[in-house]
């Protein structure tokens, strides 16, 4: 979620604390699993901290400390992503997780005040993780997320391209999400969204995710959330909090 619980549902922000009126409203890549459509600003470095998560799969406790996306805007409308290693700690191995490397452009609905915002967002994951984590290859994907820029409603489309469980080569698996949003409170707002991955090899794993977001600043945010896996597949359930916040 992001602008859309932001601009769209949260009232005006104190006169003290009003941004620049050229400066647009702050938009964040989490805490939901569809990515915004909308870029940092020019210039501008924005972080989204994920403090902790913790998740579970037939019972198995895992948690994962301090993943960092950390944004540049390269112009008013691309920004570049570094997806920053967690610390995994769960009861096999522990150590660090994989690092993103993420471009997303901003083809409209950001500065032009059209009904639709859509992004391109190129990714490439590197092999970083500690051994046992990570399956020490190289792998990438394409995110399109997109959002109707009058009413509360994004989604994205992902396709990934990822190494076999049998290291025999490549196979790929398309991720469709939609999330919704309203204000609950002044400054507070929630969210839900519906995801779904559809590997080529494998089973499907659909999630029903929900949560909250709190706009400390306009420069500042809050949120926690949970994710529901709704197949036998999906992993049980994910709890996360996390902190996101530009300068």
């Amino acid at each position: 979620m992001k602008r859309l619980l932001l601009a769209l549902f949260l009232p005006g922000p104190l006169p003290a604390l009003t941004p620049p009126p050229e400066e647009r409203e702050m938009s964040t890549d989490r805490p939901d699993t569809t990515e915004s459509a909308f870029t940092v600003p020019q210039g501008r470095w924005q972080f989204e901290w994920e403090l902790l998560s913790v998740s579970s799969e037939g019972g198995q406790r895992s948690r994962d400390w301090g993943g960092l996306n950390l944004k540049y805007g390269l112009t008013d409308s691309i920004d570049l992503q570094w997806v920053t290693p967690a610390w995994h700690d769960a009861h096999g191995p522990d150590g660090w997780t994989d690092t993103e490397l993420r471009l997303k452009w901003n083809l409209c609905g950001q500065e032009d005040g059209g009904a639709l915002a859509l992004a391109l967002m190129p990714y490439v994951k590197l092999p970083t993780a500690s051994h046992g984590l990570g399956n020490g290859d190289v792998e990438g994907g394409f995110m399109i997320p997109m959002a109707l820029t009058g009413l509360p409603f994004a989604w994205m489309v992902q396709a990934d391209v990822l190494r076999k469980e049998d290291d025999s080569g490549y196979t790929g698996a398309l991720t469709l999400s939609a999330t919704t949003g309203c204000e609950l409170a002044p400054r507070l707002s929630g969210f839900v969204e519906a995801v779904a991955t559809l590997p080529l090899h494998g089973d499907a794993q659909t999630y029903l995710n929900g949560g909250l977001v709190l706009e400390v600043t306009p420069n500042w945010m809050l949120d926690a959330g949970v994710n529901f896996g709704i197949n036998e597949a999906a992993e049980d359930w994910r709890a996360f909090t996390g902190v996101s916040f530009r300068f």
